[in-house]
């Protein structure tokens, strides 16, 4: 897998109802609920000894965003109902599904924009694959 496949992957499971979903960077006037996805390059990583690294760790940190910190916790729960042990590739053995990072971070406010605040939570997962 690619890390663009991956990312549109995880793009395309989020895209909900109620809230949009960015990679990598918000517009200056996003919704009231939003995911903002941060890939990582991930990490190629060896399944035997032989240390041929045809495997991928990937990270994704996904940043859950509302307009009070209740929204931002609403959002956070939508996503990780989607996330939680998702595989995104069910016929594939190679393909794990998404486990969640234990990498606690708290409800954080954003007050960057003034009379514009916003609050997030940030979930990390991992998954493990074939590299492409």
């Amino acid at each position: 897998m690619s890390i663009r496949t991956l990312t549109d992957l995880v793009k395309t499971r989020l895209s909900g109802d109620w809230w949009q979903v960015y990679t990598g960077e918000v517009p200056s006037d996003p919704p009231s609920g939003y995911v903002t996805i941060y890939p990582s390059p991930g990490n190629a990583t060896s399944e035997n000894l032989a240390d041929s690294q045809n495997r991928l760790r990937w990270t994704v940190r996904l940043v859950c965003s509302g307009y009070g910190s209740e929204q931002a916790m609403d959002v956070a729960d939508a996503t990780r109902n989607l996330m939680t042990r998702w595989q995104p590739y069910p016929n594939d053995p190679s393909a794990s599904r998404f486990r969640e990072v234990d990498e606690d971070a708290p409800l954080l406010p954003d007050r960057t924009v003034p009379g514009d605040i916003r609050f997030s939570l940030t979930l990390v997962y991992r998954l493990y694959t074939n590299r492409s």
